[in-house]
């Protein structure tokens, strides 16, 4: 598993602790009794994170920001930070070799945020953070195997993926696929990832006519495509401090053409 990974997000959260996090907390904090005990939220975090916390305090504290979840990025991620140690280590546990764990560590934070976004608080009210780790690793896995089930065809010769060091000077990164430079540079998207998103949103090729050059279904290759990019958004981009003027959604992606909400 990539310890860089981590890092990244890690990295990320600081940044949002030193920019909208903490005013998003305290307006929440104002209308959702469980958060108003947290000054800040790395106290929040250290809370979540806490072995020893008080079980029930903390599933209300969950249950709020998952709740938020569904429609606010900020009490999304915020829940993302508080089960990645979690994701780690149950990850670790699984009887996989080193390659294994890596392509499935490659999409688990994007399997979690979809599970922490569409989260049946309802359902599981209890034992929240447990629950979301063990769905999302299970969802993870399962991806994996349906795209190790799916047929793959070798590519002609003339659609062969760049070479190592092919983003460079003068390429399509140099025309609006920079952050798709810098992701494959640090490891956040591998090359055949990297050339999906150029060749569909910057190329503009259509999924259906890659798929089968690749001998994939549709499916398969538009769900590596969506897990690319919310990688690009969780890892590199910043979903939530715009530019000054920008009238752009939470959780837009800063990757060319790719402006889903995470």
């Amino acid at each position: 598993m990539s310890e860089f990974s981590l890092a990244a997000f890690e990295r990320e959260w600081q940044r949002l602790v030193r920019g909208s996090l903490p005013g998003w907390l305290a307006a929440i904090a104002t209308e959702e009794p469980p958060l108003r005990d947290f000054a800040d939220p790395q106290m929040l975090l250290g809370f979540l994170q806490r072995p020893d916390a008080d079980l029930e305090r903390k599933d209300a504290v969950l249950a709020t920001l998952v709740a938020a979840a569904a429609t606010d990025a900020r009490a999304a991620r915020v829940v993302l930070q508080a089960i990645l140690p979690g994701l780690r280590a149950q990850l670790r546990r699984l009887l996989l070799d080193a390659d294994e764990r890596a392509e499935l560590w490659a999409i688990v934070p994007s399997c979690a945020w979809e599970q922490i976004r569409t989260y049946r608080l309802a359902r599981r009210p209890q034992r929240i953070a447990a629950n979301l780790i063990l769905d999302s690793l299970k969802q993870a896995r399962a991806e994996r195997a349906r795209e190790t089930r799916e047929p793959r065809a070798p590519a002609p010769l003339t659609e062969q993926l760049p070479a190592p060091g092919c983003f460079c000077p003068g390429s399509r990164a140099d025309t609006g696929g920079g952050l798709i430079e810098r992701a494959v540079r640090r490891g956040v998207l591998s090359r055949s990832e990297a050339e999906l998103v150029l060749q569909t949103r910057l190329d503009r090729r259509s999924l259906s006519e890659l798929a089968a050059e690749q001998g994939l279904s549709y499916t398969a290759l538009k769900l590596r495509r969506q897990r690319a990019e919310q990688r690009l958004r969780l890892v590199l981009g910043d979903p939530f401090e715009p530019k000054r003027g920008s009238k752009r959604r939470l959780g837009s992606a800063r990757a060319a053409g790719a402006g889903n909400d995470v």
